[in-house]
């Protein structure tokens, strides 16, 4: 059977999960690269080097790092012809695209910043910068909607992490002759949650991964393996090379000794074995399903949500601000009985994410009429919170919309005003 013959099927999630994995494992680079790009290198492979760099014209040539070059001669089997016209694609994509300019002006959406489930994360023992994802929690779909759309703009995101593991290489060797790590964490992927579009946005961006940063990942660690991805992988599996399979360290559970062997535990979050504590608003992004209210900033919000909150527990809701001067209206009723509510409110300053209580906690009787509030915004994230942690036995069924848009005729809530203002009716409305 061909490695073709072992694609094929009827399932669109399996056909594009081994497509996707395909081109995961044509990122890997050599194991132990050396400090100089050549050391590995054997005499004909070294001629090949010396052949495509004479090719190159003289511009060309001094654009493309002696470390790069090797891995663009790695990617395409040292074929001089091929390595020639991936490395001229790649200098004339670097002048139109201008990656190099993503780092410092590429201005990170929020819900990137929130919702998308991994970050560069330290170092392993050889130096190398590691990249964390947890798949399980990417919502693509609410990602896209919350950018418009805009795929364009998710690439360019893309393009910027990839642009800072080249960066965080040379940080530490002064090349990117060195690669990264990669953990993944599948734990709780399930097959629904791939079957949409986006997955094939995925390969896209793997793909260009492939043809414009190649080999660039030393190693792969997929932990918290499911009974889908086991299955998957085993039908890949045995079409790759004894290299590439040995790059690869697949663990269902009992994997923290294993990664403590490549990486330091105070380079990992807690979740994964290591003992990071360091880390402002968290290691790594706990990603998830988008709220429908932040799927778009400038959204109507006219769908209501309704939560149960169990007794003893809290239910928070976080929405994303991205612009300044947006009015924010939340509203609000329980079923039968109160419920606690409190607003809180987190930025980047320049010691890190500081939280700060715009609203604090405060019993409503949301039973009796819907609550009203509204202030004006400025960039950083609103945690709505609602608590039933004072009730030992009712539940509590809520109901609430988020509204957003640019504000009109109000002004931006400062940061010391603690007081609200609450109509006379049945319907409780507050101003921030």
């Amino acid at each position: 059977m061909t490695e073709q013959d072992a694609i094929q099927t009827n399932d669109p999630f399996e056909k594009s999960m081994k497509g996707f994995l395909k081109i995961l494992t044509k990122t890997l680079t050599d194991d132990n690269v050396p400090d100089s790009p050549l050391d590995r290198l054997s005499p004909s492979e070294i001629l090949s080097f010396g052949e495509v760099s004479t090719v190159l014209t003289a511009d060309n040539r001094r654009l493309v790092s002696d470390a790069y070059l090797v891995r663009f001669l790695q990617e395409h089997y040292f074929d001089i012809s091929n390595t020639v016209e991936a490395v001229n694609r790649y200098i004339q994509w670097r002048g139109q695209f201008k990656p190099q300019e993503l780092i410092r002006m590429f201005s990170i959406p929020r819900s990137l910043q929130h919702f998308w489930p991994g970050r560069y994360h330290g170092y392993d023992r050889q130096g190398r910068p590691v990249y964390i994802w947890r798949p399980a929690s990417l919502d693509g779909h609410g990602l896209l909607a919350s950018l418009d759309s805009n795929r364009a703009l998710l690439m360019k995101f893309h393009v910027h992490t990839l642009e800072m593991g080249e960066y965080y290489m040379r940080e530490v060797h002064g090349t990117v002759n060195n690669a990264i790590v990669m953990i993944y964490d599948v734990k709780d992927i399930s097959m629904t949650q791939y079957k949409h579009k986006y997955l094939g946005f995925l390969i896209e961006m793997l793909a260009l991964e492939q043809q414009y940063y190649p080999r660039r990942t030393q190693a792969i660690f997929i932990v918290n393996t499911t009974p889908v991805f086991t299955h998957i992988w085993s039908m890949v599996a045995p079409f790759l090379n004894n290299r590439v399979r040995a790059s690869i360290h697949i663990y269902k559970d009992n994997f923290h000794e294993a990664l403590a062997k490549h990486i330091d535990p105070e380079m990992l979050p807690r979740w994964l074995g290591g003992t990071c504590s360091g880390c402002h608003g968290g290691c790594v992004p706990a990603g998830g399903t988008v709220p429908n209210e932040v799927l778009s900033e400038l959204g109507t919000g006219k769908t209501e949500i309704v939560r149960k909150v169990q007794h003893g527990t809290t239910f928070k809701c976080s929405l994303p601000v991205l612009r300044p001067n947006m009015a924010v209206r939340v509203q609000f009723h329980t079923k039968a009985k109160d419920i606690d509510f409190a607003l809180l409110f987190t930025q980047h300053e320049d010691e890190g994410l500081h939280e700060y209580s715009i609203h604090p906690m405060e019993r409503h009787q949301s039973h009796r009429g819907t609550v009203d509030v509204q202030f004006v915004a400025k960039p950083g994230i609103y945690t709505f919170v609602w608590s039933n942690d004072y009730s030992i036995f009712a539940n509590k069924e809520l109901t609430y919309r988020i509204q957003t848009r640019p504000a009109s005729g109000m002004k931006p809530r400062s940061d010391d005003e603690e007081e609200k203002t609450r109509s006379d009716s049945d319907d409780e409305t507050s101003v921030l």
